[in-house]
């Protein structure tokens, strides 16, 4: 009977893999504030659009609407979530790297202007 073997397989390499899984997965970026609808997030590096989805999913937590605000230092990061993307000042909007917006599942990068 094969079947039995098959299912013992699959639950080895799920019980051994979670671990491995989880000890690879290193997070970026750590929320500094939230509200609501609203996530701040200070990253160790300027990520690709594709860690930034991750990150902004992983934080969202599935919640809608939702949008997760990305800076690269503590100085350039609100300290407190605003109760909607309204809340931030043209400084902390320029100052981001992006946004994730859960609603459209997309990263949105905010050029840095260069004087």
């Amino acid at each position: 009977m094969i079947f039995p073997k098959v299912l013992g397989l699959a639950f080895v390499l799920g019980a051994t893999g979670l671990p491995v899984l989880a000890q690879e997965t290193e997070t970026l970026c750590r929320e500094r504030a939230a509200s609501k609808i609203v996530r701040i997030a200070v990253c160790t590096e300027n990520a690709e659009d594709e860690v930034l989805f991750e990150e902004g999913e992983r934080m969202c937590d599935g919640a809608l609407p939702c949008g997760v605000w990305f800076y690269l230092s503590e100085e350039q990061a609100p300290t407190e979530a605003p109760s909607n993307h309204d809340g931030l000042t043209q400084q902390q909007v320029t100052d981001a790297l992006g946004v994730y917006v859960a609603e459209q599942g997309i990263v949105i990068r905010i050029d840095q202007v260069q004087d």
